[in-house]
């Protein structure tokens, strides 16, 4: 086998093994190197996404907001330097996710103003009509059923309140070779419309994209 082609089918194999090993992370990021290196890719590739999530929301200071999917925490620290006077709440069912999330929260937590959940989006631990906003992103590809994990997001909203649910388009997606394996589901903007729709946001419609045409947003009122 000529050095070229040897140097290739290596490359391709140590692709192979770093799939193979983060794939189970992205969904529920775990303990050790796998779990952390999972943690960074999403602060990595979301954080343009979360940051026009967090934008299309609107925030006010003394809004109720919740994160469903918080990952790294990174979002719930940037949303809490907005709400001063509210209250970020954020759920994930990753045990590891929480904890980190809890360390870089650590001010907010402390101050009460930020409150952190271990919990499956399937049932909210919370009461209805609680949140004026709710962020979610880059967590729809990892739900099996995302219709009832919405119909929970809406029950929380106080009416009129607003829900962002953010992607990356497929096109976009497929070029990763963790998501080109086709283990998770991508979405295009009037599919996760539809979503929404069957999730009983009468009004909802999608947001106007970056020029890259990389994310979508879909947007939703109670």
């Amino acid at each position: 086998m000529y050095p070229t082609m040897t140097r290739r089918v290596n490359r391709l194999t140590l692709m192979n093994r770093i799939r193979q090993n983060l794939l189970p992370h992205l969904a529920r990021p775990g303990r050790g190197f796998w779990g952390w290196l999972a943690l960074q890719v999403m602060i990595r590739r979301n954080q343009r996404m979360n940051g026009w999530g967090v934008d299309l929301l609107m925030l006010q200071p003394s809004d109720h907001v919740l994160e469903v999917g918080f990952g790294s925490g990174a979002t719930i620290k940037r949303m809490a330097r907005i709400v001063m006077s509210g209250k970020v709440a954020g759920v994930d069912h990753s045990e590891v996710a929480v904890e980190r999330a809890a360390r870089r929260n650590w001010r907010g937590i402390h101050a009460g103003r930020v409150e952190l959940t271990f919990a499956n989006a399937v049932s909210l631990p919370y009461e209805a009509e609680q949140f004026d906003k709710v962020l979610s992103t880059g967590t729809l590809y990892y739900l099996t059923d995302p219709v009832v994990v919405l119909q929970e997001i809406r029950r929380v909203l106080k009416p009129g309140g607003r829900v962002a649910i953010m992607v990356r388009a497929p096109a976009a997606l497929k070029k990763n070779p963790v998501f080109a394996s086709g283990q998770y589901p991508t979405y295009e903007a009037d599919e996760v419309l539809g979503l929404l729709h069957e999730a009983g946001f009468e009004q909802a419609w999608i947001a106007d994209s970056p020029p890259d045409g990389t994310i979508i947003g879909v947007m939703g009122v109670k």
